[in-house]
């Protein structure tokens, strides 16, 4: 009859056991440190993203203005924001077609907005427009700035997407 020595069990990385002069570990059922449950990285998305630099950051918006069927047709805007920066494209239909924009603007630190769209459309009359209005982290107004080609100047509701 032979006896058989046995030697402890080492822990050697977090919940791994190891016997001495083995190469094989065992894992131990339950959580190593340094995991976490998956609704603790869910919470913690849900808090970053109800900052209102969460809300923005990275953000499509969209919305059509109001318009006309004249010299100030509608305006469809698709933007993103990134730290601030606005940037995207928009469409407007005339009657010889649709028209693209390039918009780019800025929200300053009191959440006021100012945006540009410009286009390289020959056909178009007025190829800048300028747009104010205020950021708000669920929705944010802008309105043309005054033109006299326009009887009243178009106002934009954009919302995420």
């Amino acid at each position: 009859m032979t006896l058989e020595r046995h030697e402890p069990a080492v822990v050697t990385r977090g919940r791994e056991v190891q016997a001495p002069g083995s190469h094989r570990s065992v894992s131990i059922p339950g959580r190593s440190r340094g995991h976490r449950p998956p609704w603790a990285s869910l919470l913690l998305v849900l808090l970053a993203s109800c900052t209102p630099f969460g809300f923005a950051r990275g953000d499509y918006w969209t919305g059509i203005s109001t318009g006309d069927l004249g010299p100030c047709p509608p305006v469809q805007f698709d933007v993103t924001i990134d730290e601030g920066r606005i940037g995207g494209s928009a469409t407007s239909e005339h009657e010889w077609g649709a028209t693209l924009w390039q918009v780019r603007g800025l929200i300053s630190s009191g959440s006021q907005v100012q945006v540009e769209t410009k286009t390289e459309d020959p056909r178009v009359a007025r190829r800048t427009i300028q747009w104010t209005g205020s950021f708000n982290p669920l929705f944010w107004d802008l309105t043309e700035a005054a033109d006299r080609a326009c009887a009243k100047p178009r106002v934009v509701s954009l919302h995420r997407r």
